[in-house]
Order: C-alpha cells, then sequence, then structure tokens
C-alpha cells in the first residue's frame, strides 16, 4: 500500500475544507478524506493502482432560520470535478510515498 498525498487548488488557490474521494470502481478499492485549509491531504494505507479522483464541496451547514444564507456555489469545485464517472483527475498510487497536485482552472 502507498502513503497518498494531495493538494487541489483552483487557478493557484487552495481548493479548502472539500473532501477528496478515489475509487477504482472495478475493483471495490476506494479512499476518503478531507482538504485542510491548504487544500492538502495525506492518507495512509491506500491500496495500489490507478484511481479516478473526485473533489466534494464542503457539507452543507444546518440553515439558520434567523440568518437565512444564500446557498455556496463552491465555484472553485467545476460540477464535472464532483462525480467520479465525470472527473478527468487521476491518481496511480505505487507503494510508498505518492504526491499528487490537481488545479482544477482548465
Amino acid at each position: 500500500a502507498g502513503v497518498v498525498t494531495i493538494k487541489v487548488t483552483y487557478g493557484g488557490k487552495p481548493v479548502a475544507d472539500a473532501s477528496i474521494n478515489m475509487v477504482i470502481p472495478a475493483e471495490g478499492k476506494s479512499a476518503f478524506a478531507q482538504l485542510d485549509a491548504q487544500g492538502t491531504t495525506t492518507i495512509e494505507d491506500v491500496q495500489t493502482g490507478s484511481y479516478t479522483v473526485s473533489v466534494l464541496p464542503p457539507a452543507p451547514e444546518a440553515p439558520d432560520p434567523d440568518k437565512p444564507t444564500p446557498p455556496q456555489k463552491f465555484d472553485n469545485i467545476p460540477q464535472r470535478f464532483r462525480n467520479e464517472t465525470t472527473s478527468t483527475l487521476k491518481a496511480t498510487v505505487k507503494e510508498g510515498e505518492n504526491n499528487f497536485e490537481f488545479d482544477l482552472k482548465q
């Protein structure tokens, strides 16, 4: 298995607090992690293989009836990257250290 470090940016700016989902549907392998404020995360003990990576926006907070806030759009996470069937982000995990950097502004 490998250790995976992922950094996600949009136009060079970190995509903070989003979630990363890595899957190999045919093999039933997956890994999931939360990005920090710098847009990075490290996932231990990821099985080797070629993963499709999707980036999911943070879950919305419970609405406060006294302070309605418009839902955040998270324009820094284009729709196609939010779904493993449409995402073009790929990560091939090998034994040992693996570093991936994705910029979602394409």
